[in-house]
């Protein structure tokens, strides 16, 4: 608990500090993504714009990049010499990698054995980054070999290294205050959201914002700024058989309390997802709340799904994005249909 108040003091007075945001700003990797009209899925909705915010074109594709890199200087100013953290999709693991690289840190990335032996090719470029990757796995448990397995190493990794190891989690979750630092630097994404569509619309909001939702790195960065804008409609988007949002019930998972997908004993069941981004069996207690409150909407997408809407990305948009994606593409052309002409949506892309 120590190390945590440490961590809540630390960051509350590095993020006050002019010259850090700046030294992020400029970062390698840190600039807006695109948000451009989605013209061809706009035509066969026939309803609001469809707009799309591109992560997919950020360095290797993570929209986990303003956390890493901001919680990589974090550390440094801390005065860690290492950084570890897990990862379902491997590309956030290239990007921390490269990251620990220009800051001449160490780098441990923490993968699922059986999310590691899908990405070979990511896994070897971590590496010739210079870090270390290790797998993890849960005994017998068919969730093992995934992101959950892997969160559950890392952070025995980051407490027997404390005095020289800072943990950037994989999503809005763990005890506070992590949440609260991967929103931090992930909101940045909703702000240039607002930036980008009020350049473009006239100094307006758009109607509704569409993101998938695994630990929720994403939605809470996109949805965070427009929370106290009523008028916006946020709808987050799970995968089928691993939604705790949609088919969970709340409890403590890795120092949180949140939607968990349990049983009647509080034992944590097994997610199930095509995308590694998703396959998680919690969710950021910030996104629970927003569930409370009913300022979010969730829906479950089944896997079928998602793989018609990665289909309709790339036949009717030309981008092969991530099946985290598609879990999201039906759902925002329903929505755009729903609003009708006029109105406007953003999806989310991801990698």
């Amino acid at each position: 608990m120590d190390a945590l108040q440490e961590l809540t003091l630390a960051f509350d007075r590095i993020i006050s500090d002019y010259g850090f945001w700046r030294e992020f700003l400029s970062s390698p990797g840190i600039r807006p993504s695109p948000l451009r009209l989605a013209e061809n899925l706009t035509r066969i909705a026939g309803g609001a714009n469809i707009w799309l915010k591109r992560e997919d074109l950020n360095q290797d594709g993570s929209h986990n990049i303003r956390s890493i890199v901001g919680q990589a200087l974090l550390a440094r100013r801390l005065g860690k010499t290492e950084l570890v953290m897990e990862c379902g999709s491997a590309r956030h693991g290239i990007v921390c990698a490269a990251t620990c690289t220009r800051l001449n840190m160490k780098c441990t990335i923490l993968m699922g054995s059986r999310d590691a032996s899908n990405q070979k090719d990511s896994v070897d470029m971590i590496r010739q980054l210079g870090a270390t990757v290790l797998t993890a796995d849960m005994g017998a448990s068919s969730g093992s070999g995934t992101l959950r397995a892997a969160v559950n190493e890392a952070l025995r990794y980051s407490v027997a290294h404390l005095s020289t190891t800072y943990h950037i989690m994989s999503g809005p979750i763990g005890p506070h205050p992590l949440p609260t630092i991967t929103r931090t630097f992930q909101s940045i994404l909703g702000e240039e959201i607002k930036t980008q569509f009020g350049g473009a619309s006239g100094g307006r909001l758009p109607d509704a914002l569409v993101s998938p939702v695994g630990s929720g790195s994403a939605a809470v960065g996109m949805f965070y700024p427009f929370i106290e804008h009523p008028s916006v409609k946020l709808l987050g988007i799970e995968a089928a058989k691993a939604a705790p949002l949609s088919h969970g019930d709340v409890g403590v998972l890795h120092g949180c309390r949140t939607y968990l997908l349990q049983d009647e004993h509080g034992q944590i069941l097994d997610s199930s997802s095509i995308s590694p981004d998703l396959d998680f069996p919690s969710v950021g207690p910030e996104l629970a709340h927003w569930k409370e409150t009913a300022r979010v909407e969730y829906v479950a997408v089944t896997d079928v799904e998602a793989l018609r809407g990665m289909d309709v990305l790339r036949n009717q948009e030309g981008i092969a994005s991530g099946a985290m994606t598609g879990y999201a593409v039906e759902r925002t052309i329903r929505l755009a249909r729903e609003l009708g002409p006029g109105k406007d949506v953003v999806l989310l892309v991801a990698g």
